[in-house]
């Protein structure tokens, strides 16, 4: 069996042929539609995406693929009755604007399952877009635990004690939490803002001797202000590149994967004191899965609410960090995300992102 058409050309060969596509029907049992009058059911304006369920409202037509109160649940058969209007595009499984539906309240179709399914288990409808969940219970699809948000220690800049010979500076009395770098700029009663050089010698950032461009300076106080921030310790979370922190924005990670480390901000040179730093951030931490899986694409709620995007890391579906739609802070609790019981079951096994045999007969 060919497989699919890339820019009109086959672009592959299968060795079996597909048992079905998302949506096409399996089996002999009986079907039922989702009645209305005629022509009531059309697809929405941005369509709808065939082999995952849809809403729709026999009353006034309208048909959603996300979650509306009332509404009664059916799937979107694949008929061959999608459009391809991408140019070059192999295939579509988008009903277009306008289109007239055809929706099944019952029956045994194909489904495909981006968490996998085992038989026996109950499908269930993300409220998002209609995709296909297999899970046990009673509608949980997911209950977990997660904290949004960074919050930890940092400072930017630093105070010491300084002594120069021969352009060398020493210093000593570093603040705890602080880093100095180089291009810090340095101020003290004898020096009006002079930038620190490479450091020769002692632990990175710390107590040690650099090069100044400045000579005969008896041991005094000075500061230095930066544009680094150095993060010395993590309650939680972690931090990149566009995050804001205490209104300045992280243009760039100088040391560390987002958590202990150096970033620099946006902004003019500042001088501030160890102590506590906070950003809002699209990273969701899950640190305990009770009731799985996390479901990509899916709302969740509890501590927080928020849309899961994308997996970063981690367990698939299990613990890990997640990409959310928005940034926010929270700190760890419960959360769940909810999905919408259907009348079908799963009838056969499926890995992740394959297809299973769904019935309301069984």
């Amino acid at each position: 069996m060919t497989g699919p058409l890339v820019n009109g050309f086959q672009g592959s060969v299968n060795n079996q042929p597909a048992p079905g596509q998302a949506g096409d029907f399996y089996g002999v049992n009986p079907r039922c539609i989702a009645l209305a009058g005629p022509g009531k059911y059309v697809a929405p304006v941005g369509g709808l995406i065939v082999g995952n369920f849809c809403w729709a409202n026999p009353d006034t037509g309208e048909v959603s693929q996300s979650y509306e109160p009332g509404f009664q649940i059916a799937m979107l058969r694949r008929d061959q009755q999608a459009i391809i209007i991408d140019f070059l595009a192999p295939a579509t499984y988008l009903m277009n604007a306008g289109f007239p539906l055809t929706l099944f309240v019952q029956g045994d179709f194909w489904g495909k399952f981006a968490g996998g399914a085992t038989p026996g288990q109950k499908v269930f409808a993300n409220p998002s877009d209609g995709s296909l969940i297999a899970a046990d219970g009673v509608g949980n699809t997911a209950e977990f635990t997660g904290d949004a948000g960074f919050v930890g220690t940092g400072a930017i800049g630093s105070g010491f004690n300084i002594a120069i010979t021969a352009n060398v500076a020493t210093i000593t009395g570093i603040g705890a939490g602080q880093f100095l770098s180089a291009g810090d700029i340095v101020t003290s009663a004898n020096i009006a803002g002079l930038a620190i050089g490479a450091q020769l010698t002692g632990p990175a950032g710390g107590n040690g001797t650099y090069t100044f461009v400045h000579a005969d300076v008896a041991v005094e106080a000075a500061t230095a202000t930066s544009t680094v921030l150095n993060i010395s310790a993590v309650t939680r979370g972690s931090l990149e590149v566009g995050n804001v922190v205490g209104g300045r924005t992280i243009t760039a990670i100088l040391a560390g994967t987002g958590g202990v480390g150096r970033y620099t901000l946006s902004g003019a040179a500042q001088n501030s004191a160890s102590g506590a730093r906070t950003a809002n951030t699209t990273i969701l931490n899950v640190s305990a899965v009770a009731v799985g899986p996390v479901v990509v694409g899916q709302a969740f709620s509890g501590a927080d609410t928020g849309e899961i995007v994308s997996q970063i890391d981690g367990t698939p579906g299990g613990v890990g960090r997640y990409r959310i739609a928005v940034a926010d802070s929270f700190a760890s609790g419960a959360l769940v995300q909810l999905s919408i019981a259907t009348p079908w079951f799963v009838n056969s096994l499926a890995a992740a992102g394959e297809l299973a045999k769904i019935s309301t007969w069984s």
